[in-house]
């Protein structure tokens, strides 16, 4: 140990560093009035896994806050969820719809990892879809996506229609990127400096993490889906040991990953 220490420390200390670039910063006032907040989240959570095709549920939620200064109010609130089946078996993806085939194409450079990227792509199509469908029926407000302005497909082109739907109906659109009034961004900032006063999270955005609170609760509450899941597949005929054998896979995961789940039981028993 001290021979490897040694050997770190002096190429740690020997070694110059170049200097560290400082990000320009800027002060951002709250805004005097607060627009509505759409605050948009989502989650997943594997259910059943028969040889190379996965079940998993999203959720997505949507909530609709206003703030008066001194006070959050709930507006209004939406939870999507949905069953997905989805593969890495190719001859079976092509007897699915485009949207599944698509997905398949697009991660299957990460085969190990496909199952999950599969289905995150999926939530992050619902979580678009579910933001535009609101979106269109309201104006001037601030819509918080946790996420990224980046899509798969292009086919799918969620997300830019998202921009445009806000640009068109006046919505402020946050979150890492601004997609909208970015030539105003004292104002667009402004107005989430004023949902960002909540001594929970300071800085971030209070309906997003309601948002994020509202999605999880499909993780939550899994042991109550995979029952529901267990009965249904009984009464469609699959036998008991098939899907206690499917239920006891590892989300999606490389069977080789069964290692982390085991070091994780051996913490728990020491």
């Amino acid at each position: 140990m001290r021979r490897e220490l040694e050997l770190l420390v002096h190429h740690h200390r020997d070694v110059p560093l170049p200097p560290a670039e400082v990000p320009e910063f800027r002060t951002f006032q709250c805004a005097s009035s607060a627009r509505d907040m759409i605050a948009v989240d989502g989650s997943y959570s594997f259910l059943l896994n028969l040889s190379s095709w996965w079940l998993a549920l999203i959720s997505v939620g949507l909530l609709r806050y206003a703030f008066d200064g001194k006070a959050f109010r709930r507006k209004d609130w939406r939870l999507v969820q949905r069953m997905v089946g989805v593969s890495t078996f190719e001859a079976f993806v092509a007897t699915q719809d485009e949207l599944h085939r698509s997905l398949f194409e697009f991660t299957k450079e990460r085969r190990e990892d496909q199952p999950r990227d599969m289905v995150n792509e999926y939530r992050r199509l619902i979580e678009g879809q579910t933001a535009v469908n609101v979106a269109e029926d309201l104006e001037g407000c601030v819509v918080a996506v946790d996420g990224t302005l980046t899509e798969f497909p292009k086919q799918f082109s969620v997300m830019e229609r998202l921009v445009q739907v806000c640009e068109k109906r006046g919505h402020k659109w946050f979150r890492m990127d601004l997609g909208t009034f970015r030539d105003r961004p004292d104002e667009a900032f402004g107005q989430l400096a004023a949902y960002g006063k909540s001594l929970i999270s300071v800085g971030y955005p209070w309906p997003l993490i309601e948002a994020h609170r509202m999605a999880v609760t499909v993780r939550q509450l899994k042991p109550m889906y995979q029952e529901s899941v267990m009965k249904m597949a009984l009464r469609m005929g699959l036998d008991v040991r098939t899907i206690l054998d499917g239920l006891t896979q590892i989300e999606g995961r490389r069977r080789s990953a069964f290692h982390e789940y085991l070091d994780k039981v051996a913490r728990d028993l020491r």
